[in-house]
């Protein structure tokens, strides 16, 4: 990354953080700061080239570039304060299109996840473990979400397009069903198990109420095996990339 000493002055930002891949040509709009953050956005003329957003000392914290009609279109990038990648994701004119990745601390792919056309699965990370997995098509929820240990979760439910649809369970901290759930939900509305079991007779798309589930025990999401998979092929090749120039 470069920086630009004349638009930090003008910022009052010790120094701000543009990136590489930026014409120099290109101009800065600020659009809002906070106590923790300054969102703008780089312009050439009046197109707007990409989104960017700096912690409140200048740090380049993330990138979204734009293209010619402001869709996402590029690689999407988050850095933590010391600059090392933390996520990066794949547009194609405004949808999620190709590999998401995850990084470890050690600046290696901890997950890669695949959209296809703005549908796949979003993963996050906690203490290097996957603590939310989330199935999206075009940035909303659709399908599966669940948080905690994939394996052991603490909250569980399914979506359609946004909204709530479908069987949703939390647990206690020792695995028990939390009161008062299982609830069910059509298109967002909270219904009674009865008005749900009969609308899933009708509907392939809603998951049926199985007893077994209200106990929070799971089979690791394919999506996830399949992440961590890519992943250690991925630093296996990147390994043997390092050897060769060695």
């Amino acid at each position: 990354m470069r920086e630009s000493p004349s638009i930090a002055s003008a910022l009052a930002v010790s120094a701000l953080q543009l990136p590489e891949r930026l014409p120099r040509r290109a101009k800065l709009v600020i659009r809002r700061r906070d106590a923790h953050s300054v969102l703008g956005e780089a312009r050439r003329g009046t197109r707007r080239l990409s989104r960017l957003i700096w912690s409140r000392d200048g740090a380049l914290l993330h990138e979204q570039p734009l293209d010619a009609r402001g869709r996402s279109h590029g690689i999407e990038v988050e850095w933590d304060d010391s600059g090392a990648v933390l996520w990066c994701a794949t547009w194609v004119h405004g949808s999620m299109h190709g590999p998401l990745m995850l990084f470890d601390e050690a600046g290696q792919p901890a997950l890669v996840t695949e959209f296809v056309h703005g549908r796949g699965t979003d993963l996050w990370l906690s203490c290097g473990r996957v603590s939310e997995v989330r199935e999206l098509v075009d940035g909303r929820l659709h399908g599966l979400v669940r948080w905690g240990d994939p394996e052991r979760p603490s909250e569980e439910g399914y979506f359609d397009r946004g909204r709530r649809h479908g069987i949703f369970r939390e647990w206690e901290a020792n695995g028990t069903l939390r009161k008062g759930f299982p609830r069910y939900y059509l298109r967002d509305a909270r219904v009674s198990r009865r008005r749900y079991e009969l609308a899933q007779a009708k509907s392939s798309s809603l998951r049926p109420y199985i007893a077994s589930e209200d106990a929070n025990d799971r089979e690791m999401p394919i999506a996830v095996r399949e992440a961590l998979a890519r992943a250690r092929a991925l630093r296996g090749e990147l390994a043997l990339v390092d050897r060769a120039r060695a």
